[in-house]
């Protein structure tokens, strides 16, 4: 798995922030779990060129989770389409 931590410029954090407001579990409502087949199905549909909403439409699945299905993929190196764009 690629990761990009450090590859970027720091960015100034305001000082005036307020620390210790709780945690946020993010994607809590999502379903996290998968199988593989349907993992690289969905994988290979995106890499074909289908669109998420297709893609989401032929599994009965949200959009927003066949998205996070495609970033793990895109993280283990395993999408060869771009979804998402870097602007730098």
């Amino acid at each position: 798995m690629k990761t990009l931590i450090g590859e970027g410029k720091p960015l100034k954090r305001s000082d005036d922030r307020i620390v210790g407001r709780g945690l946020v579990r993010l994607l809590d409502d999502m379903e996290k779990v998968i199988t593989n087949e349907v993992l690289e199905e969905i994988t290979e549909f995106h890499n074909q060129g289908h669109n998420i909403l297709d893609i989401a439409a032929t599994f009965r699945m949200d959009p927003d989770f066949v998205f996070v299905a495609l970033f793990h993929q895109a993280r283990e190196e395993n999408v060869t389409r771009p979804f998402g764009y870097r602007i730098s």
